[in-house]
């Protein structure tokens, strides 16, 4: 009896003091993020695609206090502003990853570059409303691409002539879709079915008065075709058996999640207009504003 209140007694100091190393425990510091400042001027030194326009505007908008940012901010497309950043004519680009050309051409410039992700997209398919498909395969769109499968009744549509747009090269969607082909070669398309934009493309897939609309398939980004260049005629194909909307691009079921990337100098000054640009867009505050305009955010 003796030894049990002992021990008793042993649990019940030891509580105590748990207790009390509890209540006398300094308070965790709180530490506040980072704040990453920019002015209208340094604008001037932003570049980037067309799909991540609304992403630097709306960071610079959200940073600056101010309505609109679209005047201050030019965005060159994505292979003329990774080659403005190498040859120092932007200090940062937003752009999806560069083709294995484009990074060579830096490399033999001998300009040492950093990225990182800064919001996720989707790479899409599409094609005319009044198409009867509603989604392919990966191997199908691989098929069409390569020239092995040239009609729709191949691919669960209707007897008719695929008409497979393409997009320039150096385009970012043009080398997107060269990662997505791996080993498969893609064919190369008769010179009218290249387009130079990725809205005409969109506009020769959805605008009937185009004899060839309802028999088009072309490829662009989710964020593109959703938010910047709506066009009520179009339908995006589901692929492998997903339809890409923001939560499949969250979650990375659907299969062909990219990513936009902010580019800079590894030159670039630890306070350069470069690195608060691309501390903005990874802040706690940058990704809310990427959100709020309709991207995916990375964290």
């Amino acid at each position: 009896m003796k030894k049990a209140k002992v021990i008793v007694s042993i649990v019940l100091t030891l509580v105590c003091l748990a207790i009390a190393s509890i209540v006398m425990a300094p308070e965790q510091e709180i530490v506040p993020e980072k704040e990453y400042s920019i002015t209208q001027d340094e604008l001037a030194r932003v570049d980037g695609s067309t799909a991540t326009l609304p992403l630097t505007c709306v960071l610079a908008e959200d940073s600056l206090g101010i309505d609109d940012a679209s005047e201050m901010i030019t965005h060159n497309k994505t292979h003329n502003a990774f080659m403005n950043l190498t040859n120092g004519k932007a200090d940062i680009a937003f752009i999806t990853y560069p083709s294995e050309a484009e990074l060579k051409a830096a490399a033999d410039a001998g300009v040492e570059l950093e990225s990182a992700a800064v919001a996720n997209d989707a790479f899409v398919f599409f094609g005319n409303k009044a198409n009867t498909v509603s989604g392919l395969t990966s191997e199908q769109v691989r098929g069409i691409y390569s020239g092995t499968k040239v009609k729709w009744s191949e691919v669960g549509g209707e007897d008719s002539r695929i008409i497979a747009y393409q997009r320039n090269e150096g385009s970012g969607s043009q080398s997107a879709m060269e990662r997505f082909m791996g080993k498969v070669k893609l064919s190369e398309p008769p010179t009218q079915y290249r387009m130079w934009t990725m809205s005409s493309t969109i506009d020769m897939v959805t605008n009937n008065e185009y004899t060839d609309a309802k028999n088009s398939i072309a490829y662009s980004y989710y964020y593109y075709v959703n938010n910047q260049y709506v066009r009520d005629n179009i339908k995006v194909f589901a692929l492998d058996g997903v339809e890409p909307n923001n939560e499949t691009i969250k979650n990375k079921t659907y299969p062909e999640v990219v990513q936009y990337y902010a580019f800079i100098r590894k030159d670039s000054a630890e306070d350069s207009f470069a690195r608060r640009m691309l501390g903005l867009a990874l802040s706690a505050k940058g990704q809310a504003a990427i959100e709020h305009e309709g991207y995916v955010g990375i964290k």
